[in-house]
């Protein structure tokens, strides 16, 4: 209500106006009137235009609301057109523009992948630049529409002179550094980098070296070069700055020190024995390694006066400690003891050097024990002879066998809480007369899984049943099973063996007449004659059927006539599994 009643207040004044006259310059909207109400919010430039710009006479219904419609020319609003270069396009205004200025306009090329030029020739929108290199291709063969720069130039299709564009001008040219040359670019550099592969060829080159290298264009002698009035080709070549193999010495004369003075070329090190003696004297020139190694046999001072930690290494921090002299020990031609240690005289105790200061002592896993080394051990070996004497051990084996200290249990030992002397012995792991198994209380199976000990071999009778069922401790060879099941008809007088009822291997029986089962006739049906089973002989003879005697065991009367209701003969019990003849 508010909205319309601000609507028909604004009619009202404008009509107030036009009747006043002639409406001032810039017409100051009601106070109370939010031109968010007609559906067209002012914003940006649009706030400080006069009121009678878009509403012509007074009119306020029917202003358009499109900028095109006021901003298209040929309309009677006062508004700003189209500048004549204004690059052609069918869409609308605000699509670029926004209301705060015309200037800040957001075109978006994503739609556009060819004919740049239609749009960027000078005129609608920005053309090459003054420095643009001459180029008859289109924009959009080198630059992107997010930006100008970078550019994807492909050098691989340029034929012509580098210099044409790299003169300084459209692209860079030489720099101030470049080695002064006629050449053109292509005879050092190629199109994918400034850098010459492989580095700079010197091969042709028959110019002085220092033409060029002279600290300059390229470097030239470094500060410490030995003092030389040479030229660089008399020591150098164009592969490398290195001497190949090396400086050659064999043409010097002066002496050595005239350049090893640690200024051009390295002298006597800090910890060079001290000597008066000039380099030669010992080095030779083509190493400073003293052929053959130091030759100690013109040596008649002790050898500590050279052997000091400074000079040449001495006693190591692990030594044994000793006052001795090291030629005591030592000879000229190796640290090593000739023979190793002679432990023959040696009266104190092992572990005063055997304590992993001075030598090995006890390792992590030996058997814990306060004993003395030479308790077990003697001087030519630690290898106990003729192995640990186990004689005076009797009991509690796991706390040296225990894995760590002495080999414990295998991976593949039986389960067992047992202490390892309830069935081993001190003479050997193997069990004296075998395993007893009198005191096995759990099943079989638990060790005879062919894990710990030998399960069933591959011909065993099928079966899930553990082996106590049918075999005892003291043989294999023993079977004794006992039928259970109530379909079981009870053992046979004859010796009838497994497979004869359990034909699979199987714990199912293999019935010959499955219909039959589990009665006789389920493995007998074969064996049933019909003419001792008469059933009556009135009018006729009758016999008895298989299916009707199935059980064999149960009864078969001879009746006086075929109504087989009066029983003329009574017969029972003819045939039964524990008697021999039927």
């Amino acid at each position: 209500m508010r909205s319309i009643r601000a609507f028909v207040l604004a009619i009202a004044m404008a009509s107030t106006l036009l009747l006043m006259g002639p409406p001032p310059l810039l017409a100051t909207p009601a106070s109370d009137f939010d031109h968010l109400f007609t559906g067209f919010p002012l914003t940006g430039s649009h706030e400080r235009v006069p009121c009678e710009s878009c509403h012509l006479h007074g009119v306020f219904k029917g202003t358009p609301h499109r900028c095109a419609d006021c901003h298209g020319g040929g309309v009677g609003q006062q508004s700003t057109e189209k500048s004549f270069d204004h690059f052609p396009t069918p869409a609308d205004c605000g699509d670029c523009h926004i209301t705060t200025a015309w200037s800040v306009a957001r075109f978006d090329h994503g739609g556009i992948s060819s004919n740049c030029i239609q749009c960027h020739n000078g005129s609608s929108a920005q053309d090459k630049s003054s420095h643009h290199v001459p180029s008859s291709n289109a924009c959009e063969t080198c630059h992107r529409t997010l930006s100008w720069t970078p550019a994807d130039f492909d050098h691989a299709i340029i034929t012509s002179s580098c210099s044409s564009c790299h003169n300084g001008v459209f692209a860079d040219g030489k720099h101030k550094n470049h080695i002064p040359s006629p050449e053109p670019c292509e005879a050092c550099h190629n199109v994918n980098s400034w850098t010459m592969l492989g580095g700079f060829n010197h091969g042709p080159t028959t110019a002085n070296c220092v033409d060029c290298h002279n600290g300059g264009f390229a470097p030239g002698k470094n500060a410490d070069h030995i003092p030389s009035p040479d030229t660089c080709e008399t020591c150098h070549d164009v592969n490398s700055w290195a001497l190949p193999g090396g400086f050659d010495h064999s043409l010097v004369t002066s002496g050595c020190v005239d350049c090893h003075n640690d200024g051009f070329a390295r002298g006597k090190h800090a910890d060079h024995i001290p000597s008066p003696d000039t380099c030669e004297a010992c080095h030779g020139v083509n190493t400073w390694l003293i052929p053959g190694g130091f030759d100690h046999s013109l040596v008649t001072t002790a050898c500590s006066g050279c052997h000091n930690d400074t000079f040449a290494p001495g006693k190591h921090s692990d030594h044994i400690p000793s006052p001795d002299q090291c030629e005591i020990c030592h000879g000229v031609n190796s640290w090593l003891i000739p023979g190793g240690f002679d432990h023959s005289l040696v009266t104190s105790s092992c572990v005063s050097c055997h304590n992993d200061g001075f030598a090995p002592g006890k390792h992590a896993n030996h058997i814990p024990s306060p004993d003395t080394c030479e308790t077990c051990h003697n001087v030519n070996s630690w290898s106990i002879p003729g192995g640990f004497d186990h004689t005076g051990v009797f009991v509690n084996c796991a706390s040296c066998h225990n894995g760590t200290f002495a080999t414990g249990k295998n991976g593949n030992h039986i389960p067992s809480p047992d202490q390892c002397e309830i069935c081993h012995t001190v003479d050997s792991w193997t069990i004296p007369g075998g395993f007893d198994h009198s005191l096995v209380t759990n099943s079989c199976a638990s060790c005879h899984n062919d894990g710990f000990a030998q399960g069933m071999p591959s011909g065993h009778f099928v079966t899930n049943i553990d082996c106590s069922e049918c075999h005892i401790t003291e043989t294999w060879g023993t079977v004794r099973f006992v039928h259970r099941s109530p379909s079981y008809p009870g053992d046979h007088s004859r010796g009838v063996q497994c497979m004869d009822c359990h034909g699979g291997n199987t714990e199912q029986v293999v019935w010959i007449a499955p219909n039959y089962q589990p009665d006789c006739a389920g493995c007998h049906f074969g064996d049933f004659k019909q003419g001792p089973h008469k059933k009556t002989e009135n009018p006729r003879t009758y016999y008895y059927t298989a299916a009707d005697l199935r059980d064999c065991t149960g009864s078969c009367h001879m009746y006086t006539d075929d109504q087989f209701i009066t029983i003329e003969k009574s017969r029972s019990g003819e045939h039964r599994v524990n008697r021999s003849e039927w």
